[in-house]
């Protein structure tokens, strides 16, 4: 092997086996709705969730799929109804989103982070949120989430 190239696949350059898995192809792809307004969709998509989170989470069971996954203070939680259950089991809560941050992803998804209060029984902490949303023909669903928070005792 070559000092200072990095070997990747079966010893061979790392910009040959790029080529090899399409590595071009994937950057075309990583915007895949160019005039998709990331922001405003966001804006929306989380407007619609966090109602849905403070008056009844039984109603966001749309908005995953038996492939998404939960990562909450560090426990996974994977597919809609173990997902669904985690978040109705979290009581008392209300959230305040101050800042949404978003950016395209593969295949028409979006990627979001989310920052913002939450209120449990009325005492303030901070939370980040990020969420990776995908397309569908009519909406978008929730692929990747994780919820961290400054203090949390569920």
């Amino acid at each position: 092997m070559t000092a200072g190239l990095f070997y990747g696949m079966r010893g061979m350059p790392a910009a040959g086996w790029r080529r090899k898995l399409g590595a071009e192809s994937m950057q075309k792809d990583a915007v895949m709705n160019p005039g998709v307004d990331t922001d405003v969709v966001a804006s929306a998509f989380f407007r619609r969730y966090y109602h849905g989170l403070q008056t009844d989470p039984h109603t966001l069971a749309p908005f995953y799929h038996d492939g998404s996954l939960l990562t909450f203070e560090g426990e996974n939680y994977q597919g809609t109804g173990a997902i669904i259950g985690k978040l109705q089991s979290i009581t008392a809560v209300t959230y305040e989103v101050e800042e949404t941050y978003a950016q395209p992803s593969m295949n028409g998804g979006i990627c979001v982070l989310v920052k913002g209060t939450l209120r449990i029984n009325q005492y303030p902490t901070r939370f980040w949120e990020f969420f990776q949303i995908m397309p569908t023909t009519e909406d978008y669903w929730i692929l990747n989430q994780i919820f961290r928070s400054e203090t949390y005792d569920y």
